[in-house]
């Protein structure tokens, strides 16, 4: 939600400065609650404390929660995204994870197909 600009030309400067406070309390208030759900996110990962999912990094704007970091695996990933969408208060989860899965990519085998003359 963008600031107003002061003063506006033909408008009243009261309603201004009254727009201008209802969106800085509605700022402070989704900052609040950004930061329940960063508290959140914090106590729910520390309880965890396993060495493969260190070193994810946390950020929360306006109930979305972006996760940036490396997890070993594919199974490690989507635990991490469920975990944090399982959260209350967290809208959106915006992700930025890395898996880095050792296991060779499946190879795809080409048939070939036979074309019938008509």
């Amino acid at each position: 939600m963008p600031l107003p600009t002061l003063p506006r030309p033909g408008g009243s400067r009261i309603a201004d400065v009254r727009t201008l406070l209802t969106t800085l309390r509605t700022r402070q208030k989704q900052t609040e609650h950004d930061r329940r759900i960063a508290t959140r996110v914090f106590v729910a990962f520390e309880r965890l404390r396993r060495s493969d999912v260190s070193g994810l990094h946390f950020y929360v704007f306006e109930g979305t929660v972006s996760v940036y970091g490396t997890v070993l695996t594919h199974e490690q990933h989507d635990a991490v995204l469920g975990d944090l969408g399982s959260l209350p208060g967290v809208r959106r989860v915006s992700d930025h994870i890395r898996v880095k899965d050792r296991r060779p990519q499946r190879a795809f085998t080409i048939r070939p197909v036979a074309f019938e003359a008509s």
